[in-house]
């Protein structure tokens, strides 16, 4: 991957006001329940027992009650945190991807620095990857850095940096965009590098949401084929991603079936059962139907107006570059299924923001647009103000300075 000069002083130099703009966060971590699960796994995988890396996990999550004024955390969680249903343990076992990626830094730096410092290189190479996605799409080097900047101080740039798995999704995520707009560009080698491998660290990551990306790319490939029967380009390549997709969806659903991996009905009685605490729910998906239609009243009051941007930078994608709004929609629908799956408004956008994708992707062509236009309708007004103004032979100032009687 080649940077021209100008390029990399305008990557890096946004990469440095994030960090600036980063460094005193590591206070203002949200260090919950989730993260405690997957710092135990970290610890546990560099050597520690269970009981050990369980309570040295728990003291991280309690200090930080205690700073916000709940000094028992210790008293009341004296053998870890809860829930501690096997059930509800199993689900968060079978996510070794995450927990894998910072025990190296966890090693080096310490618990929270390390997987501080982790976050800061994802978000990096998330925004790079934008940048270098944002320039093969065909943008100039200014507004791919404004997509950049979109990613890092966006939804998935602030997500990147807290302790989780969220950064870890993004970054494959980006890498499976890549590798399907090379494939729809007929470089069909070079993009199967890039999705297969960001699927596979997806599914050792999250596998429900590579199975749903699968699925969804499945989707959104044929009806990139659909849309473009009548000119006939691009068929066969979208055909080609269809099938890979597919085929990736196949095998993530048998090996969830033959390994007995957490699937859609555990999740559900995960969400309804409260973490499994009470009896398994009956009828699911009833009980689902009811919570959803709370959850989706307050998601529309408090990110209402996130759809407006969503949809702008979907149509703005589908309409100047189709092939790149295949893989952003199937993963805009990705983080949508999440949140069907999980609707729980406290985890605020965490839950669903793979949503982002098509506004990181999609703002900097309307920012295009934009400026095209403007320099279509005030170009010549403007460069006439700024072109300057002749001295040569002919031009009213060396005539006038022919004038002057010389000494």
């Amino acid at each position: 991957m080649k940077f021209p000069l100008r390029s990399s002083i305008a990557t890096v130099a946004i990469i440095l006001l994030f960090i600036g703009y980063k460094a005193e966060d590591i206070d203002g971590w949200y260090f919950g329940n989730d993260n405690y699960r997957y710092t135990r796994m970290s610890l546990q995988i560099l050597g520690m027992s269970r009981k050990e890396a369980q309570l040295e996990s728990r003291d991280i999550f309690c200090r930080q009650q205690i700073s916000r004024g709940s000094s028992r955390c210790a008293e009341w969680t004296p053998q870890g945190l809860r829930p501690d249903h096997p059930r509800y343990e199993w689900i968060f076992e079978t996510r070794p991807g995450y927990p894998l990626l910072a025990a190296p830094f966890i090693a080096a730096f310490g618990v929270l620095e390390g997987q501080w410092i982790l976050g800061l290189l994802l978000a990096a190479a998330g925004s790079l990857l934008t940048f270098r996605l944002l320039r093969r799409a065909g943008l100039g080097r200014c507004v791919s850095a404004f997509g950049q900047a979109v990613f890092l101080f966006g939804g998935l740039g602030y997500w990147a940096t807290q302790p989780g798995y969220e950064g870890l999704i993004a970054v494959c995520a980006l890498g499976c965009v890549s590798g399907a707009l090379r494939i729809l560009q007929g470089h069909t080698r070079t993009g199967l590098v890039r999705l297969l491998p960001g699927l596979a660290v997806m599914a050792l990551t999250l596998c429900s949401s590579a199975l749903a990306l699968s699925v969804l790319l499945t989707a959104t490939a044929l009806v990139h084929r659909y849309a473009t029967r009548k000119s006939g380009t691009g068929q066969r390549a979208s055909l080609l991603l269809a099938g890979v997709a597919a085929g990736v969806a196949a095998v993530l659903g048998t090996v969830i079936a033959l390994l007995g991996l957490p699937g859609i009905e555990s999740t559900m009685q995960d969400r309804l059962t409260h973490h499994f605490a009470r009896p398994d729910v009956a009828d699911p998906v009833a009980g689902m139907l009811k919570v959803e239609a709370e959850y989706w009243p307050l998601w529309v009051q408090q990110y209402g107006a996130f759809v407006p941007v969503l949809a702008i930078s979907c149509w703005m994608l589908w309409r100047r570059r189709p092939t790149l709004a295949v893989p952003a929609c199937a993963i805009a629908c990705t983080g949508l299924c999440a949140a069907v799956a999980m609707p729980k408004i406290a985890e605020l956008d965490r839950i669903w923001v793979l949503m982002w994708m098509p506004v990181v992707l999609g703002l900097p062509f309307l920012a295009e647009a934009l400026r095209s236009r403007i320099c279509a309708h005030h170009g010549p007004a403007l460069r006439s103000l700024t072109r300057p103004r002749r001295t040569g032979a002919g031009s009213e100032t060396h005539r006038r300075r022919s004038r002057i009687p010389r000494a």
